[in-house]
């Protein structure tokens, strides 16, 4: 465990900024309730980083931005999964389910991109920073 926790953490913590910061931004989150959002972003960026990038010793760039895009549309699917409940119980009658999953294909025009970009920036941050403190050096500042 302790392996999957420090293998993650920089990556989760990424993801939360980027995911959570950008949905906040544009409106598509309350940032009152961005508490559980930041919860569900924890919850699938661990176990999908660690299953795509944290058991590799050199991932790529490329199986980044694939981690990425993944963590960012399993974070939004998390949500409708919720939203397609509802609508499974109360039916299609209020009209909130058809403007759930339209606002969830926007989102998913957005957050993959980023989560794209973010995982890619993710590895190549982790490559440089845990290349040097495998060679001794430790993180240097410029």
């Amino acid at each position: 465990m302790r392996d999957v926790i420090r293998d993650t953490w920089f990556a989760t913590s990424m993801f939360v900024v980027a995911i959570v910061g950008t949905g906040v931004a544009l409106g598509w989150m309350d940032p009152s309730g961005a508490w559980i959002n930041v919860a569900i972003v924890m919850l699938v960026t661990m176990p999908t980083w660690w299953w795509l990038i944290g058991r590799q010793n050199n991932a790529r760039p490329v199986r980044g931005a694939f981690a990425g895009a993944l963590c960012a549309a399993l974070t939004l699917l998390v949500p409708i999964v919720f939203t397609i409940r509802a609508i499974m119980v109360h039916g299609w009658g209020q009209g909130d389910g058809f403007v759930g999953i339209l606002a969830f294909v926007g989102m998913l025009i957005v957050a993959i991109p980023i989560g794209a970009a973010v995982g890619t920036i993710t590895i190549l941050l982790q490559r440089r920073w845990f290349a040097s403190r495998r060679r001794g050096e430790g993180v240097r500042m410029r």
